[in-house]
C-alpha cells in the first residue's frame, strides 16, 4: 500500500477555457491595428467567426441551447452588416453558409426538424438554390424525422450527386427506400382488407 499524501485530493488549479471569452469582446484588443479596428466590416466577421467557434465548442460539450444561440447572433449580426466590395461579400457569403449548416445539424441534435427545415429556405435563398451535400443530408433527416420519405429520398439522392460514392449516404437511402417499401406494402395490405 502506498503511502497518504496530504495534498493528494486537493483541486488541481485550472485555467478554464469558456464559451463565456469567446463571446465577449475586448475593446482594447491590442492585435488590431488601428485601420482594422475601424472597419466595422471586420469587426462583424470577426464577431461572427468567434461566434462560430464558440457555438461549436457549445456542441462538442452537448450544450446545443447555447451553441444555437450563437449560430442564431452570429447570423444576425452578419445579417444586418453591408459589405462594400466584391471580397467582403464573397467572405460573408461563406460565414452565413457555414452557420446555416451547423445551425442545421445543431438543431437536428435538438429534435427541431421543422427548424431545420425553415434554415434550409434561408439556405437555399443564399446559395441560390445549390446547397451542399452536408445540408441536403440534414434536410433529408430532418424530413425523414417528420415522416416525409418521399422528399426525404430525394434530398439524400442530391446529395449523392454532389458527393458520389459517399457510404453514409448510400447507407441512408437504402433505409428510406426500406421504409417507403414498408409502408407501400401496408397499405396495400390495407386496401386489401378494406374492400
Amino acid at each position: 500500500m502506498r503511502p497518504y499524501k496530504k495534498d493528494a485530493f486537493k483541486a488541481q488549479e485550472y485555467i478554464g477555457f469558456s464559451a463565456h471569452a469567446l463571446l465577449c469582446e475586448d475593446d482594447n484588443d491590442q492585435s488590431l491595428n488601428s485601420h482594422e479596428q475601424h472597419d466595422l466590416v471586420f469587426l462583424t466577421y470577426r464577431k461572427a467567426h468567434t461566434l462560430l467557434q464558440a457555438g461549436k465548442l457549445c456542441m462538442r460539450r452537448m450544450h446545443y441551447y447555447c451553441a444555437k444561440s450563437a449560430f442564431q447572433k452570429a447570423i444576425s449580426c452578419l445579417k444586418n452588416c453591408k459589405m462594400t466590395n466584391l471580397e467582403q461579400q464573397s467572405r460573408k457569403k461563406g460565414m452565413l453558409i457555414a452557420l446555416f449548416e451547423t445551425l442545421m445539424i445543431c438543431l437536428n441534435k435538438m429534435k427541431r426538424y421543422r427548424c431545420v427545415c425553415h434554415v434550409m429556405k434561408d439556405l437555399r435563398l443564399l446559395t441560390i438554390n445549390n446547397p451542399s451535400a452536408l445540408a441536403l443530408c440534414q434536410h433529408g433527416r430532418a424530413l425523414s424525422h417528420l415522416g416525409k420519405y418521399y422528399p426525404s429520398l430525394l434530398c439524400y439522392l442530391k446529395a449523392l450527386k454532389k458527393s458520389p460514392g459517399d457510404k453514409s449516404i448510400i447507407n441512408k437511402i437504402t433505409r428510406i427506400n426500406k421504409r417507403i417499401n414498408d409502408i407501400e406494402e401496408t397499405n396495400q395490405m390495407l386496401s386489401q382488407l378494406s374492400i
